[in-house]
C-alpha cells in the first residue's frame, strides 16, 4: 500500500463515519458516494504504485 492509498482509505473511512452520523438521507447518501470514490481511488493509486517502478534519481550534471 502507499502512503497515497494510506491517505484516500483515511477520507473514505471519514466519509462513513460522516454518513453514519447523518440524520438527513440526502446527505446520508452524498457521504456513502464520496467515501465509495475516495475508496476506489486508493486501490488505483495502490494498482499504479504497484506497477510502475519508482523513479531513480539521475545524475545530475551541469553541462559547462
Amino acid at each position: 500500500m502507499s502512503l497515497r492509498g494510506d491517505s484516500y482509505r483515511q477520507r473514505a473511512d471519514d466519509a462513513k463515519h460522516r454518513a453514519a452520523q447523518a440524520k438527513d438521507l440526502s446527505i446520508k447518501s452524498a457521504f456513502e458516494h464520496v467515501a465509495a470514490v475516495w475508496a476506489a481511488l486508493a486501490e488505483q493509486v495502490d494498482r499504479i504504485d504497484r506497477e510502475i517502478p519508482p523513479r531513480r534519481e539521475e545524475n545530475n550534471r551541469s553541462v559547462r
